[in-house]
């Protein structure tokens, strides 16, 4: 392995660095720190602290743009904006399956509130960042905006709306909640706990969720139009891989090969035959191999065709802030 331990260390020799250490040993193969313990203590001390506690001018103000709430939003958009126009307390969370149109209600959001309000998106992902910025809401990412030395003054009340937050450590959310009570300002958390979580340390948006932050749950499915696509999100949402699986074998939608050479034909031939169906594999050797076979079954040697070969980037810590 390119990345591993050149000399492998005695079970003994790691306990003893870990009672000379502040590593502290939480379960089988978990461990944490004094340090994040604290971090994430204060976290849910905050989120306390915050319980009815923006003044009653600002809650005012946004409570009169109630009334323009859109007609076209499901039931789940509607309680998620009424929460963030109305409630009193710092911080909220919007808890959200995949596809239950977080960003169409924050676009709503945005058409109520940017005469009055300074919404300021966050996400750790420059991705997600550029989606807010396509419904309107200036935004950064994390890394970026936590890293400026000064944040702008404005002579408005300041919202900060923080997307995909199940990415972010806890480390990022003490930083940003630290600002918004220096500010005065809101913040409203928003993502999903059953997708990926943090690289970094901490699970905080779930925490946070646990330990009593008022949240929005949205379970409405918009991105899906067929009843049977509804269906099968609506499975995984539950957790229920199982019944997702054998929704999709019962309508035709999902087929197993066991042969790898029977695999990898059937791959060859679906993404020829059926307008280019994509194509995900678990290892390079797969790829490869897919991608060689492909171009030789092009009939034409004339004809143009383009793979589009997508592989994972490695970005540096020092260089996320532009992203």
């Amino acid at each position: 392995m390119k990345f591993s331990l050149k000399y492998s260390l005695r079970e003994s020799e790691l306990l003893k660095e870990f009672k000379n250490s502040s590593i502290i040993k939480l379960d089988k193969n978990i461990y944490t720190t004094k340090e994040m313990i604290n971090i994430e203590k204060e976290i849910i001390q905050k989120v306390h602290q915050g319980f009815s506690s923006m003044p009653k001018a600002l809650n005012e103000l946004i409570k009169q743009k109630n009334h323009k709430l859109d007609i076209n939003l499901t039931l789940d958009q509607k309680k998620m904006l009424e929460m963030i126009l109305d409630t009193k307390d710092r911080y909220n969370a919007v808890q959200g399956d995949a596809g239950t149109g977080k960003t169409f209600a924050l676009s709503k959001l945005n058409k109520i509130l940017k005469d009055d309000i300074e919404i300021i998106g966050l996400s750790y992902t420059g991705k997600a960042t550029a989606g807010l910025e396509e419904v309107g809401i200036k935004s950064y990412t994390l890394h970026s905006y936590l890293q400026q030395k000064e944040h702008k003054k404005s002579n408005r009340p300041k919202l900060y709306i923080v997307d995909e937050t199940s990415l972010v450590g806890s480390k990022q959310i003490d930083q940003l909640m630290n600002i918004s009570q220096k500010e005065n300002s809101r913040v409203v958390f928003i993502g999903d706990t059953k997708q990926f979580s943090s690289i970094q340390a901490g699970n905080i948006f779930a925490d946070m969720q646990k330990f009593g932050i008022k949240t929005i749950k949205l379970k409405q499915t918009q991105r899906q139009k067929s009843a049977i696509t509804k269906s099968v999100v609506q499975a995984y949402n539950r957790d229920n891989t199982d019944q997702a699986i054998e929704i999709l074998k019962k309508n035709k939608l999902f087929k197993e090969i066991e042969n790898y050479d029977e695999r990898i034909d059937y791959a060859v031939e679906s993404y020829i035959n059926n307008n280019q169906p994509l194509i995900l594999t678990s290892t390079n050797q797969e790829r490869k191999e897919i991608n060689n076979q492909i171009r030789n079954k092009i009939d034409n040697p004339n004809q143009e065709h383009y793979l589009n070969i997508k592989e994972s980037k490695q970005i540096k810590a020092s260089k996320w802030s532009r992203y």
